[in-house]
Formats: C-alpha cells, sequence, structure tokens
C-alpha cells in the first residue's frame, strides 16, 4: 500500500479539517482503505493502540507509524499482505491483535499523560504555578537553550525511530536559530519546512559560534511575545528540520519547566528492549514487561556503570537499595510528577497511599522515575547532563557492545558472519 495513498485517504477522512481524526473518522479512513475487511467492530479495537499519546485523536504520523512500522507485518493492519493467509488464519491474527491493542490500552490509563502542545505552551506561561502569563522570545530561547544538552541534537533520531516528516538531514538548530524561525514566521504565517532549512542555512553559520542569549547582536527582539498560534506552527516546524519528533521535543521542554524526567513511548520501547533486554510477549507489548531488581542489576553492568569505587558508577552493594528505595516510594514520586505537571489546577497535597508491595516496575512512567532515580544515584560531578542525555548515552554504549559482540562472535566463526550452510552441505 502506498503512502500517497494513505495520505490521500486521511484527508477524506478528516472531516472537519483539524488535521486529527476521532474514533468514528479512523473508521471511516480504514474503510476507504480496505472496505471489505474493516467494520464498526474491529476497527475500534485498533484506535487505542495506534493513539501513541493517548490524547483520543489520532495525527498523520500516527496513522502513518500504526500502518508501516508497528503493523507492517501484521496480515491484520492495512499495510500487511494478506493474499496467501487464509481466512481462518487472518481471523486468528485479528484476534491476538485485537487482545494486544486492549491489553495496551488497559495499561495506558495508568500511564501519566504525555504533554501536549497546549500543556508545554501553559507550562512556559506560568510563573509560580499560576498560568496566564506571556511567553517571551529571549523566555522560549533560553529555554530552548537549556534543553540542547538533553540530547536535542542529530543524535536522537540516530538512537532512537522518530515519528516525523521530514525533506532533509537532521540540522543541529541552536537557540538563536529558532528565533530567526520565529521570526520567519512572524512575517510568513505561510512558510515552509524548504523556508525554514533556507532561512537556517542563511544563519547557521554566524549563530551556532555566538553566545546564544544575545539576541540584539542577531538583530533579535526578545521582548517579542510568542503567541500560542505562532507556537503551534514553530513546533513543527523545529521537528522537521532536526528531524526530532513532537513527542521528544514536547517531553525536553517540559522537564526544562518541571524537572521531571518524561520518556516518550518510543524512547521507552528502546530502554526496554536495548538497556533491559525485553521483547513484547505473545499477548504482552513491551511496556508491560516487569523489570526487577534482578533485570536493573544486570543492566547496569551491561553498560559498566557498576563500580567499587562509586567514583564513575554505583557499587554492587548499592543497586538492590536504589531499585528498593524506587518500589517503596513509587506512589509518593507519582503524586510528587502529577503535582508537578499541574499548572493552574489545585495543588492541594492529597494523602498518599505509601504502601507499595510490588517487586518490579513496568510501564512508561515507572520506567522514568527508575531512571531518573538512576541518575540521581550517580556520582558527582556526574557525566550526563540530566536523564534524557544519560538514557541515550546508554543506548550507544548498548548498541556499541552488541556490535562488538557480534563481531568477536563472526570472527570466531573464521569470518565476517554466519557460515555458508550451503556450501558446507555441497562439500
Amino acid at each position: 500500500m502506498a503512502e500517497k495513498h494513505v495520505r490521500e485517504c486521511f484527508t477524506q477522512a478528516d472531516a472537519n479539517s483539524d488535521g486529527q481524526l476521532d474514533s468514528k473518522e479512523f473508521a471511516s479512513l480504514l474503510k476507504k482503505l480496505d472496505p471489505d475487511k474493516w467494520s464498526d467492530d474491529n476497527v475500534s479495537k485498533f484506535f487505542g493502540a495506534a493513539d501513541l499519546d493517548n490524547n483520543g485523536k489520532l495525527d498523520l504520523q500516527e496513522v502513518l507509524h500504526w500502518i508501516f512500522k508497528s503493523h507492517a507485518a501484521s496480515p491484520s493492519s492495512p499495510g500487511g499482505d494478506d493474499s496467501s493467509s487464509s481466512s481462518s488464519s487472518s481471523d486468528s491474527e485479528d484476534a491476538r491483535e485485537a487482545h494486544r491493542a486492549n491489553r495496551k490500552a488497559r495499561s495506558m490509563k495508568k500511564e501519566e499523560k504525555p504533554t501536549d502542545v497546549e500543556m508545554l505552551y501553559t507550562l512556559l506561561t506560568s510563573y509560580e504555578g499560576r498560568d496566564g502569563g506571556t511567553l517571551k522570545l529571549e523566555d522560549l530561547i533560553q529555554v530552548f537553550a537549556h534543553c540542547k544538552g538533553t540530547g536535542m541534537d542529530p543524535r536522537l533520531p540516530e538512537l532512537v525511530l522518530q515519528q516525523v516528516e521530514s525533506h532533509g538531514e537532521p540540522e543541529d538548530v541552536s537557540a538563536l536559530e529558532l528565533g530567526h524561525l520565529f521570526a520567519m514566521l512572524q512575517e510568513n504565517r505561510s512558510a515552509t519546512e524548504e523556508d525554514a532549512r533556507t532561512q537556517i542555512s542563511n544563519v547557521k553559520d554566524v549563530c551556532r559560534g555566538m553566545d546564544q542569549k544575545d539576541l540584539k547582536a542577531v538583530g533579535l527582539d526578545g521582548s517579542a511575545v510568542v503567541g500560542y498560534g505562532i507556537f503551534k506552527q514553530l513546533l513543527p516546524m523545529l521537528s522537521a528540520t532536526m528531524c526530532i519528533d513532537k513527542y521528544h521535543l514536547l517531553a525536553a521542554f517540559s522537564w526544562s519547566k518541571t524537572n521531571v524526567f518524561e520518556l516518550p513511548e518510543e524512547m521507552a520501547i528502546q530502554v526496554m528492549v536495548r538497556l533491559f533486554m525485553k521483547v513484547d510477549g505473545e499477548d504482552e507489548h513491551v511496556l508491560e514487561q516487569r523489570v526487577s531488581n534482578n533485570d536493573f542489576n544486570r543492566m547496569l553492568f551491561t553498560v559498566d556503570l557498576i563500580d567499587p569505587s562509586a567514583k564513575r558508577g554505583i557499587p554492587s552493594g548499592r543497586i538492590a537499595i536504589i531499585f528498593q528505595e524506587v518500589l517503596k516510594t513509587m506512589p509518593k514520586k507519582l503524586a510528587e510528577r502529577r503535582r508537578a505537571r499541574a499548572v493552574g489546577k489545585a495543588r492541594t497535597k492529597k494523602k498518599v497511599e505509601r504502601k507499595h508491595t510490588h517487586k518490579s516496575i513496568s510501564g512508561r512512567t515507572q520506567l522514568s522515575v527508575l531512571m531518573e532515580a538512576l541518575f540521581q544515584s550517580l556520582p558527582a560531578p556526574k557525566a550526563y547532563y540530566n536523564a534524557m542525555d544519560m538514557s541515550l548515552r546508554l543506548l550507544e554504549v548498548a548498541d556499541g557492545k552488541a556490535k562488538l559482540k557480534k563481531s568477536s562472535s563472526a570472527k570466531s566463526l573464521g569470518g565476517t558472519g554466519p557460515p555458508d550452510l550451503g556450501k558446507r552441505a555441497s562439500a
């Protein structure tokens, strides 16, 4: 199935032209793609699986990701090929997929809501817990400069799959270049990604070698107000030029205001798969897999963060203590996270049930808490900027070790790859 066809059907199904599909519009889309297979009953089962940010709406990138990446190999998906499958096997696959979708939907109810654009803008315009302020360009640039150390650079799309539509190589956009993109949108609200890349190309040689707080030196007005409308346009433009999807951008910006580490779903999946060696089960999404103290210990060993001297890592005797402390204080930590992100809402402290009898953690939110606790437990001076930067660097370490292990295995077999069984048999 061609991506162009999916895009055309998406536009046709988007009845109110808001760029998002609700469950009825999603059903309309799938019926346009394959009217013989999809009915109201089975479409509703898959909506939750496609809704990555759990906001009750599907944008184009979520739909494309669901069809061509998450379910490309599944005969039950619009992007799958069931020409060689029998009716019974297709029904069985549909049932399994629906079961997994329902499991994921149930598990997502336990997760904290990912930061969205409206929530982020409220955070950026709040002061001492009260919203309703204004966002000035100088403040936005300062926040962005703060975020740059978290891994918002070209290595992120190399390490973690990004759900972004882009037409060029990743640009390492500086804070001052962000200011120039804002100025461009002020003059031309119809500016495109191509216009943004041209603007960046014109100013990057100057901007990247300067003090990122010196807006006047590059002709920017730091007191200019960044309204919600232009802010909504600026984020997708930034996403397209940096090749970093909105989920990672929003999480990084939110951290700069709340100091709460939020793992976007795709990064959480990669942490589970590449650091904790977890995989999807028959009826279980990888983020439903549980992480135990043994898993935590093994992960730290794999990425070389165990250090008896406690100078560059954690002594082995401290690992279980850290993990048990995370389990014990999980309800309290989750409540603190909710309060930190609840701008403009009542922040009265509620009594938190602190009894936590679980022996493991699961889910994107609890995994975020665990990785943040790990970052805080590392000795000073810390080798990482924050928990996001730490997670990315640990993925690099794990990938490097996996590559080295693969290379060593190939050499032990006397070549650069697995033996050619066909030649050996013929010999």
